[in-house]
């Protein structure tokens, strides 16, 4: 496997490079990770069966419409490809060694100048995935029909194959008065993150803020900020100095629910258990909010 990697690497940058040292790294909990090195140049290694090669196609495209922005680090894409002999897909990304705390007032500036960039449409030119579970991103210039059509209806068509935890009545109820939410808000396509949770950022050795493994596309940016807020790890520093930059319209309290039903949904697509339970208290709460 390192020989095929060593040569993705030496064809990508023009040098002759030959891994040395292999560092396997825990946290992930999808794919096989490294730190590969010899003693000029450290990557970073994402490994996985072949057939999750498209995954990686679309995680490295995300990390390069976030690059393009320059509004934010992310770690540059070295390549991808497989090894057949070995029946894998990988992904090579420069290696950072991250720190758990940094820079949180830039990071929240960062994130704000990321969605402060205007696209002109909802939607992405790929579809990709959230987490293992497919991500549809085509086009749409309203966005309460992407993030119906897209978003809350892909979940919902999933859950029709599973047993009735969840209450589905209350879920078709929310997306035929999704309008209701909006009434007083009208987003722009901004460049996401799109799976913005604590785990997804980190920082570098000189403080300054970093985000990874990205779900991109162009929507609402207060789908970023609800995901943020989601499972905490964010500190009000990070939402303070966001806010400083680019304020939040006073209905995001509401429709942070509505955002995070998409992620608790996928979250009981994937792995089932407690999150059916969530996901039906979040509807409650937002059917109170119907009129």
């Amino acid at each position: 496997m390192d020989e095929v990697i060593d040569k993705y690497i030496s064809n990508a940058l023009q040098i002759n490079y030959k891994t040395i040292k292999t560092t396997p790294i825990t946290g992930g909990c999808i794919n096989q990770c490294y730190k590969i090195q010899n003693k000029k140049h450290k990557f970073f290694v994402k490994i996985n069966q072949i057939k999750f090669l498209k995954m990686f196609e679309k995680e490295a495209f995300s990390l390069q419409q976030i690059k393009k922005s320059n509004t934010i680090k992310v770690p540059e894409v070295i390549s991808h490809g497989t090894d057949k002999n070995n029946n894998t897909s990988f992904l090579i990304l420069e290696h950072i060694d991250l720190k758990n705390s940094g820079d949180s007032i830039k990071l929240g500036e960062n994130i704000a100048k990321l969605h402060n960039k205007k696209y002109p449409k909802f939607g992405f030119d790929e579809n990709n995935f959230i987490g293992l579970s497919s991500q549809i991103n085509i086009y749409k210039k309203n966005w309460i029909e992407f993030y119906r059509k897209n978003r809350l209806l892909k979940q919902l068509k999933l859950l029709q194959q599973k047993t009735g935890t969840i209450n589905l009545q209350n879920l078709y109820t929310i997306c035929d008065n999704l309008s209701q939410f909006f009434e007083s808000y009208q987003p722009y396509p901004s460049l996401l993150h799109g799976d913005l949770w604590s785990g997804n950022y980190g920082f570098d050795n000189k403080g300054q803020p970093i985000i990874f493994d990205p779900a991109s596309y162009y929507g609402d940016r207060e789908t970023d900020l609800a995901m943020s807020e989601l499972f905490g790890g964010f500190s009000q520093e990070f939402y303070a100095s966001y806010n400083r930059v680019l304020p939040l319209d006073d209905g995001y309290k509401v429709r942070k629910n509505l955002y995070n039903l998409y992620h608790i949904l996928n979250h009981f697509n994937l792995f089932g258990g407690g999150y059916a339970n969530q996901a039906n208290t979040m509807m409650e709460d937002l059917l109170s909010q119907i009129k």
